[in-house]
This record gives structure tokens, C-alpha cells and sequence, in this order.
């Protein structure tokens, strides 16, 4: 009887261990999202007064929208750099005219839809130094901050050592070759970064449908259990047959007690793959902008059966 206990409880953790994925600054988001609605925006990072920053904002948010939508498609990357690059023109004159925190954030998030990380983590130290913003705010640009320094020390990491290039001396010095230029590795990739709809709470640009690892988790799960509930089944009716065939008693009545056993275990195992099965199906189905408020979903064994818990 312990078997299909250990079984079915691998089978469960499958969906979790299918969600898992690297960590990002959603938490921090949400957290810049309640703290809005409780007690108040946060005063370091309004929008500018001026009229013409306020222009200058507008449009730039434009250009990084643009720049998200090209981005999610492929062979769209340049365009996609375009529009950030105006993005950051905008912002950029803004902040020459107002630099309200806003402005700089949104200026700092463009540099980082680049991949130009030293200017994205200037902008986000000079919100956290010369603005100090609230603690849900600070530990959002913070998250970005370390997210880009990890991405930079992994790029180099990854980067290919290359011997230093000669040079033709020049004619006009005194016969000494110049210095060899060493190599540098090469920028990060540009990362998607939040829609800036005048907003910090704007979350990350979802994910196809085809990523979605909860999902896919849940669907090869219900397939799993599912066939095992089958072979139950199978096994059950195996002993049964052997149990009408035995003419001992003590032997039928135990070849019967495994049968309804099996039985059990192989119609819960059955029912429990087909609703993941289905389950797992409609979380694929779901539209991006749906699933990205997907948290989590666990098969729990109670003693009335198991029972699918989590939102989807």
C-alpha cells in the first residue's frame, strides 16, 4: 500500500517543480503596487510639473511601448532598439527640464529594455541617492540593480577569452608598437522590461503560451497518473480472473483483497490525472494577460481522496 502513496506524492510534485523559475522583481512590484493603494504614492516619485517634461514623458512612454510590442516578435529586435533609443531621447530632455522621479525611472527602464546597463544602474543610483524613495520603491529599483550587476558578472563569465590583436606600428612614433587592445566581452541582451503606462506597478510582458511550465507540468503529470490509474485497473482485473480460478479460500479471499485495492488506487489515479489533464489544459488555454496572475496549484491526498487545490 505504500507504493502508490510514494507514487502519487512524486506525481504532486511535479507541478511545483515545473513552475519553478528564476527569481525576478515581482514581489518587489507588487509590494510598490500596495503600497500606492494604502498609503499614498510615494512622494519621491511623482511626475513632473513642468508642461514640457510632461510632453517629453508622454512621448517617451509611447516609444518604449512601441519598443515592448516590437520586441515580442521575431526578427524585430532592431526596430524594437529604435524605439527604445527615442524613448530615451525623450526622457532624457525631460529630465534636463524636470527631473521628477518618474521621469528617471522610466529613463532608467528604457536603458534596461537596451541592454545598456551602466546607464540604467546610473539612473536607478541617482533615484536611490538623490531621490530616497520609500522602501517599496527602494527595494524594487535595488532588485533591478542586482538583477542587471548578476546578468553583467554572467556575461563575462560566458565570455570567450581572446588573445590581444596586433597592430601595425605607427610610422610617426619612435618605432614602439601601441598598447594591444584587449578584448571586452560583449553586452548583455537587451531584457524585457515593464510597459510604463505613467505607472511603477506595470508588470513584466507575459509569456507565450507555449512557456508556460505550470501548465505543461500539469498536463504530463495528469498523463502520468492516468496511466497509472490504468494499470491498476489492469491489475486489478488480473487478480480477479486468477481469484475465480483458484480453489483454495485463504488464497482466493487475498487475491480478491488485492484486486479491490487495486481497483481503488487505479480509479483515483484515474480521476485525479484526468482533472490535471483538463486543468492543465485550460491554464494553456488561458490568455497571457490571465495566466500571468496564475500562482501555483498542488495535489493534496486527504482521507476522502485527492483533492486539486490553486488558482489558475
Amino acid at each position: 500500500m505504500s507504493r502508490p502513496f510514494e507514487v502519487l506524492f512524486v506525481l504532486a510534485m511535479v507541478p511545483a517543480i515545473a513552475h519553478a523559475e528564476p527569481p525576478t522583481c515581482e514581489q518587489e512590484s507588487q509590494a510598490v503596487n500596495v503600497d500606492e493603494q494604502t498609503n499614498g504614492r510615494d512622494p519621491a516619485m511623482g511626475s513632473p510639473s513642468s508642461r514640457r517634461a510632461k510632453k517629453h514623458m508622454s512621448d517617451g512612454n509611447a516609444h518604449h511601448r512601441e519598443g515592448l510590442k516590437l520586441s515580442r516578435i521575431v526578427g524585430q529586435d532592431d526596430a524594437a532598439a529604435t524605439e527604445f533609443r527615442a524613448a530615451v531621447k525623450e526622457y532624457e530632455a525631460g529630465a534636463l527640464l524636470d527631473p521628477a522621479g518618474r521621469l528617471l525611472y522610466n529613463l532608467a527602464q528604457s536603458y534596461r529594455a537596451l541592454g545598456d546597463y551602466e546607464h540604467a544602474i546610473g539612473q536607478y543610483r541617482r533615484i536611490l541617492d538623490g531621490l530616497r524613495p520609500r522602501e517599496p520603491v527602494r527595494k524594487l529599483v535595488e532588485c533591478h540593480i542586482a538583477n542587471m550587476v548578476a546578468e553583467q558578472e554572467r556575461a563575462a563569465r560566458l565570455a570567450p577569452p581572446r588573445d590581444a590583436v596586433p597592430t601595425e606600428p605607427d610610422p610617426s612614433s619612435d618605432g614602439a608598437p601601441p598598447p594591444s587592445r584587449a578584448s571586452t566581452p560583449s553586452a548583455p541582451e537587451p531584457v524585457p522590461t515593464p510597459a510604463l503606462d505613467l505607472q511603477l506597478d506595470a508588470r513584466d510582458a507575459p509569456s507565450p503560451w507555449y512557456a508556460d511550465s505550470l501548465g505543461w507540468g500539469m498536463t504530463t503529470t495528469g498523463v502520468v497518473s492516468t496511466g497509472l490509474g490504468t494499470y491498476f485497473l489492469f491489475e486489478a482485473r488480473s487478480f480477479e480472473e486468477d481469484a475465480d480460478r483458484e480453489d483454495r479460500d485463504d488464497v482466493r479471499l487475498d487475491l480478491r483483497a488485492k484486486a479491490e485495492s487495486r481497483r481503488t488506487w487505479g480509479t483515483v489515479a484515474t480521476v485525479a490525472g484526468g482533472v490535471l489533464v483538463v486543468a492543465g489544459i485550460v491554464k494553456l488555454a488561458i490568455a497571457p494577460e490571465d495566466r500571468a496572475r496564475a500562482s501555483s496549484a498542488t495535489l493534496a491526498i486527504t482521507p476522502g481522496g485527492l483533492v486539486l487545490e490553486g488558482a489558475f
